[in-house]
């Protein structure tokens, strides 16, 4: 990992000094570009490397710099989108922005720490100031004549009011107006404290003081707090807060904790008196008048969605009244927003409509509380844990639906609506992460929402890579949530490694190759891992946009110097571009691997090689690398597949590069093979033999010792061939256990998450339920796993949504039969399934060839089962040989693996000489045979026990394996016992399928096919007595 993010921060630097190049570039095109017309694509320009910078510090969880540069990109934003003049104080803002951006992306390369927000922090309050006089109608300049601003109703009942009081208040009372209308009406503050802006942000800085001195004093380095104090000090004095600088200025320089705690009392003391001064803006308690103001509609509001909900008709009238007082309420404070947000709520037509238009209206007030958290706390209500809370316990429905949503960006449905929809799911994901702590997750779903952003506009479905990351980010979550409602710790490892495939993938969507996305992309071997250096990436990078061929080259140049100049000649001629190289140690010899690409095709490649090394055995071409045309390509196929995954799994990525590395390692095995191969059939065995002759005058004698060593150079190359071959076979063993437990996820995967949606979904109907589970342990491919969760999630939700005859109580079971896959549900529900909710059950099953039947129990309930055929089983497999044919038998049916005495076999004529098995004192099985000639070997006619060895010489004697399967049993004598190994069960289609007593095939590490025994079969087969397995 740590290799991985030096790589991250690398690729951040780089692609932010960019960034920062093409700011710089298009502020000083703007300063000479007089029309809005020549302004417009410099500011698109200027936008983008902004938005781009804003971006890449997200993923790597750099608030501080994000912040700023955000700041940035909403100014430039007025003048892209609202046509906001570009005057000359926006100009010189943003260049001094971009210093400072640049300041910032040196700092944080340099530490890989976010930076101080104080060094920032008078620029920010510019920033803010100059974006809201933009939107407050102001001239830009500041210099024109303010907007006028609207003619507010005179308040009720003036009369009274002209005589003079002998205390008269500060200001008089206006009806409400907005915060723009306000400053267009008043002249300039005298004072930075007197602008509510201002006021704003340096609240912000006394409570982020305040949180420094508390954690100082808390890890018991009080004299550290000096330095948050010293800058609060520098800001009161800039806003012209003499109270607060005469208060801080005294603070000393070796603070001790009584000096903490003084200060602490001081400032608490101060900020009273600056919440409670009659200042103009939003004030604290203007704030808190606010949200008390809105807290009646915000209830009756919940109300209506409520009805809506379980399907009451809303009054509209009363939702328009509702919505009205928000909006007037949230225009008075200049909240525009949160006014078109409750505007909204009376256009929604459906429940799910007005949802959407509930959480966007509680998030628009979240935005307004980040601002002012203690004025709405203080009022009893926090908008942004009202999000939190419901976006935490609607949590399962927002994943499921997510999980369709990126199910139609796959598939390209829609795309624009489902872009959408994604958007606003994540953020609800968003929410709930920040609820329950997972910083994280909650990170990782911002940065998923940048990646998405760019994808936007795109008449395609999203990057495949980048859909996998979201898919995993889903499952794992799901997992997550699991475990934190069943009170446990949930398992984050894996949210860390996908956002670091975040992070990768927001440099990769931004035109950055990566070195990992490079030997992902060719296929590298192992030994090429981790040595692209920048400019050995970039290379690569260019190399594949120009469409060229990769090669492995091995040299052996260190004994040949005119090789070695006519190789680096070839190499600077430019016909072959090296990228990178690695030393390799072959006994005494040093060579080198060179990573090539070259326009050439392999036929013209091969013809230099052979010119510059006629021999061909110091220039040798280890393996052509074939890149992959999409990057996603390499793990596409899996993409469908991740739908479910432990906590444990490797990251997707990383396994799909592993697998990459050995197939090069085979690749290149058997591309050492082919050309070891190529050279002994070069050498002409007969011409070499009469040149040792002619040497020797044709006297065997005297060309003996030649003669022999020629032979053990012949032996010497066949032994390298059979060694070489010998580990080939290994690596193909290596690879298929790899690839087999890539796909295999134990059934938990699925049932788990199904018992707490069923908990979750009872209670929000108000019908407790439970579902119990039996076949967690067994363990199938993802691809089934997968059908699996969209078949059974539709069929429980539609068996919960039956009203007051829901069950109560249901059991899920799943077993697996050879070639198929049973699933049973069973509930003490009393209505009959709703046809229409279970359309999309039977959907899924006949999508996936399968077939659904369901029936009344016969002391009340229902009854669900489900088959489904099994495309592809993860199997632990026993691998036997019989006759030299290759058989598996399924570990999880074999009972005991024995050698029995001969007297314990017997054989009765009664029953067709049927031979019979006695394990125990009350039990005895029948011996199936596999083949006759096996059945005549199993038992020796000297009665000796002892048994001829098979052809393959590799006898283990007298061994039977005994299978049990559905209380039935049965022996089957095997000549050999290979080992275990975990494989890839195909099961028999078309014809095939009709061949008795085989499920499928597999391919086994040699590279053999073996058969994959049924022991159900087996064990029921009509060959065999009525009774397999009977009681003495």
């Amino acid at each position: 990992m740590s290799d991985e993010m030096d790589e991250i921060w690398s690729l951040y630097a780089d692609d932010g000094a960019q960034a920062m190049d093409a700011m710089e570039t298009a502020l000083l095109a703007l300063e000479g570009a007089q029309s809005p017309q020549e302004q417009a694509p410099h500011v698109a320009a200027l936008f983008r490397a902004v938005h781009t910078f804003k971006g890449n510090s997200r993923v790597l969880g750099l608030g501080v710099v994000e912040s700023r540069a955000h700041i940035a990109e909403d100014l430039i934003g007025l003048v892209r989108d609202e046509g906001v003049p570009l005057d000359t104080e926006i100009l010189t803002l943003l260049l001094e922005t971009g210093d400072r951006l640049r300041s910032m992306l040196e700092q944080t390369e340099a530490t890989r720490l976010d930076v101080d927000p104080e060094d920032t922090e008078e620029l920010m309050v510019r920033l803010r100031d100059k974006i809201a006089r933009c939107k407050g109608g102001a001239d830009p300049d500041g210099s024109g004549p303010a907007a006028p601003p609207p003619t507010p109703e005179p308040p009720p009942a003036p009369e009274p009011e002209p005589e003079p009081e002998p205390e008269p208040e500060p200001e008089p009372e206006p009806a409400p107006t907005s915060t723009a209308a306000k400053a267009a009406d008043q002249p300039a503050p005298a004072r930075l404290a007197d602008d509510p802006t201002y006021q704003a942000i340096f609240r912000e800085m006394v409570a982020d003081t305040v949180k420094k001195v508390q954690k100082h004093l808390a890890d018991g380095t009080p004299e550290a707090s000096r330095r948050p104090i010293a800058d609060l000090d520098h800001a009161a004095r800039q806003m012209g807060l003499d109270d607060w600088s005469a208060s801080l200025s005294a603070y000393p320089a070796t603070p001790d904790v009584a000096d903490a705690k003084a200060i602490l009392g001081e400032i608490e003391t101060l900020i009273a008196r600056f919440g409670a001064a009659p200042q103009a803006g939003h004030t604290q308690s203007e704030a808190q008048s606010f949200f008390a103001l809105i807290a009646d509609p915000l209830s009756i509001i919940s109300r209506i969605g409520v009805g809506l909900a379980v399907g009451e008709t809303p009054d509209s009238e009363k939702l328009a009244q509702v919505s009205n007082c928000v909006a007037e309420a949230a225009e008075a404070e200049g909240y525009v927003r949160v006014s078109a947000a409750a505007h909204d709520l009376t256009k929604a037509s459906d429940r799910d409509t007005f949802r959407r238009a509930e959480l966007r209206l509680y998030e628009e007030l979240a935005a307004v509380e980040a601002m002012l958290p203690t004025g709405a706390i203080s009022d009893g209500l926090s908008p942004a844990r009202v999000l939190a809370v419901w976006s935490a316990d609607h949590i399962f429905d927002t994943l499921e639906q997510l999980d369709k949503v990126l199910e139609n960006l796959k598939l390209g449905k829609d795309l624009l609506r489902n872009q959408r929809s994604l958007e606003w799911l994540v953020r609800l994901v968003h929410h709930a992460c920040r609820h329950y702590g997972l910083d994280m997750a909650s990170q990782l779903a911002m940065s998923l929402l940048d990646l998405f952003g760019r994808e936007q506009g795109k008449e395609q479905a999203p990057d495949a890579i980048l859909m996998q990351i979201a898919r995993g980010f889903v499952d794992t979550l799901e997992l997550v949530f699991d475990a934190l409602r069943e009170g446990e710790a949930p398992d984050t490892a894996r949210l860390e490694q996908l956002f670091a495939d975040a992070t990768e993938a927001s440099f990769n969507g931004a035109g950055v190759m990566t070195a990992t996305a490079i030997e992902r992309k060719l296929g590298l071997p192992k030994e090429f891992h981790r040595v692209l250096s920048p400019d050995s990436v970039k290379s690569a990078a260019a190399a594949l946009a120009e469409g060229h061929h990769f090669h492995i080259l091995r040299a052996d140049v260190n004994t040949d110097n005119n090789l070695a100049e006519a190789l680096f000649a070839f190499i600077g001629s430019g016909a072959i571009r090296a990228i990178t190289n690695v030393t390799v140690f072959r006994g005494k010899e040093t060579l080198f691997d060179f990573l090539i690409s070259t326009a050439l095709d392999l036929i013209d490649l091969t013809e230099h090689m052979a010119r510059l090394d006629p021999g061909g055995r110091k220039l040798v071409l280890m393996q052509s690398l074939m890149p992959v045309q999409d990057e996603s390509e390499a793990s596409a196929a899996a993409d469908s597949d991740l739908a479910d995954r432990s906590h444990e799994q490797m990251p997707t990525s990383d396994l799909s590069a592993g697998i990459l590395e050995q197939i090069g390692e085979i690749a290149a095995g058997q591309a050492m093979v082919h050309g070891m191969l190529n050279e002994l059939a070069e050498n002409d065995m007969v011409d070499s033999v009469d040149a040792v002759l002619r040497l020797h005058g044709h006297d065997p004698r005297q060309a003996r010792n030649a003669l022999r060593a020629l032979a053990d150079e012949t032996m010497t190359r066949l032994r390298d061939l059979a060694q070489l071959e010998t580990q080939l076979v290994g690596q193909m063993a290596e690879l298929q256990q790899t690839t087999a437990e890539l796909r295999a996820r134990p059934v938990e995967t699925v049932l788990r998450p199904m018992v707490a949606l069923v908990e979750t979904q009872s209670r929000r109907i108000g019908r407790e339920a439970r579902l119990s589970t039996s076949g967690s342990e067994m363990t199938l491919d993802i691809a089934q796993l997968d059908t699996l969760k969209r078949v059974l999630r539709p069929l429980v939700l539609a068996r919960l949504a039956q009203g007051d005859e829901a069950p109560r109580r249901l059991h899920l079971a799943v077993n697996r039969n050879d070639d198929h896959l049973s699933i049973t549900l069973d509930d003490d529900g009393g209505s009959a399934p709703d046809t229409e909710a279970l359309r999309p059950v039977d959907s899924e099953v006949t999508r996936a060839g399968g077939k659904i039947r369901h029936l009344r129990l016969p002391g009340g309930g229902r009854r669900f089962h489900i088959t489904l055929p099994m495309s592809l089983v993860v199997l632990e497999g026993m691998v036997v040989g019989v006759e030299g044919t290759r058989y598996v038998l399924p570990v999880e049916s074999i009972r005991t693996i024995l050698q029995p005495d001969p007297k314990t076999v017997v054989q009765i004529s009664a029953e067709g000489n049927q031979r019979w098995l006695r394990l125990g004192q009350d039990e005895v099985i029948a011996i199936r045979s596999l083949s006759r000639g096996t059945a005549e070997a199993a038992q020796p006619a000297d009665g000796s026990g002892k048994r001829a060895q098979t052809h393959s010489g590799k006898s283990h004697g007298n061994v039977h394996i005994v299978l049990g399967q559905a209380g039935q049993s049965v022996a089957i004598p095997v000549d050999d016992l290979v080992g275990q190994q975990l494989v890839l069960l195909r099961p028999l289609r078309g014809l095939m399928s009709k061949v008795r007593n085989v499920t499928g095939v597999a391919l086994l590490s040699g590279g053999e096919v073996g058969m994959v025994l049924s022991p159900s079969s087996l064990c029921r087969s009509p060959d065999s007595p009525e009774s397999l397995s009977r009681t003495a």
